[in-house]
């Protein structure tokens, strides 16, 4: 079964949170995982990521949190997820790691096709379509 780590869904949550704000605005990411009842030091190490790409901007202090450093609609799924999850393939092999099975799969070059794919797809998908309610 595909599916994306935990680190990565909770990182879209908060972004997607994030693209609800008003210009200006901060997200306390403590009273958000407080309220959430959600682990603050686990997403602390996420959104430090977020952070590190420049996906989002902290401003520290009573007022502070944590906001988009783009408008939402210039952040794409794909962007987010091959940030917290490095990347988007779906078997070893095609990101260039050696496989024993090589000379024998045939199905190597579907699964670099259908990787290629869900990335184009999910390129296509902004936080401010998420925020709206994706259909």
């Amino acid at each position: 079964m595909l599916k994306i780590r935990r680190e990565t869904d909770l990182g879209l949550v908060f972004l997607e949170e994030l693209a609800g704000l008003d210009k200006g605005e901060y997200l306390s990411l403590q009273r958000w995982a407080a309220r959430r009842h959600l682990p603050y030091r686990f997403l602390s190490k996420v959104v430090g990521n977020l952070k590190r790409s420049g996906l989002v901007l902290a401003k520290e202090g009573k007022a502070g949190g944590y906001r988009l450093a783009k408008n939402s609609s210039q952040v794409k799924l794909g962007q987010v997820i091959k940030i917290l999850e490095g990347n988007l393939a779906l078997v070893r092999c095609s990101t260039g790691a050696k496989c024993s099975c090589r000379k024998i799969c045939r199905h190597r070059s579907l699964m670099g096709r259908l990787g290629k794919m869900l990335e184009t797809e999910l390129n296509k998908v902004s936080l401010k379509t998420l925020y709206a309610g994706y259909q």
